[in-house]
């Protein structure tokens, strides 16, 4: 058997490198990611502050000058509630009328769902160990673009606290996300069960 030159290999090699190198460039809408937060099984302090939560740069604080850019806080002394952040406009939290909505696995957040500010409080009242709320923010590690998450909350009836954020996941392209079991442990986060 005899070796091809070299001069054909490194054409052979060449070619094979360009039309690997288009196809990823091609194909980059379709490499979005979904991101883990990395900050698991945060307690919700029962006070008017609450937790204030950056989602892009999993940054938690009871006090948002601690949280530069925060996107959620849920908070309540007596009853759990969420604050909303001055933007996006026109709310971030997944709602019905002004309720914040328990989403399950399966459902979808995307620029079609209804946000609000989360003024109401039935959605996560009952004692819920798998209850998802769905957020949109601006992420500034993607220039400000909108993006789509839900957080897993574990929270006690009849008011809702206390309440620990168990985790939390985005898309980072600003396209549609739909709610997948979500668990504190990183073995688990990977599908194992």
């Amino acid at each position: 058997m005899k070796a091809k030159p070299f001069a054909k290999r490194l054409v052979s090699r060449t070619a094979l490198l360009i039309e690997a190198a288009a196809f990823c460039v091609c194909s980059a809408s379709t490499m979005a990611a979904v991101i883990d937060g990395t900050l698991t099984n945060i307690m919700v302090p029962q006070t008017s502050l609450g937790l204030y939560i950056n989602v892009a740069t999993n940054v938690a604080n009871g006090a948002p000058a601690n949280v530069p850019g925060w996107d959620l806080n849920p908070f309540g002394q007596l009853a759990l509630s969420f604050f909303n952040p001055t933007a996006p406009a026109g709310g971030v939290y997944v709602v019905s009328g002004t309720t914040p909505v328990a989403l399950n696995p399966g459902d979808t957040i995307s620029a079609a769902s209804t946000f609000g500010s989360g003024s109401g409080l039935s959605g996560f009242h009952s004692t819920q160990d798998a209850a998802y709320l769905g957020f949109r923010f601006k992420n500034e590690l993607t220039a400000d673009a909108i993006n789509y998450g839900y957080a897993r909350l574990s929270t006690t009836g009849p008011n809702g606290v206390p309440a620990v954020v168990v985790c939390y996941r985005y898309e980072d392209t600003g396209a549609p996300i739909t709610v997948a079991a979500c668990y504190p442990d990183l073995v688990f986060r990977n599908g194992f069960e």
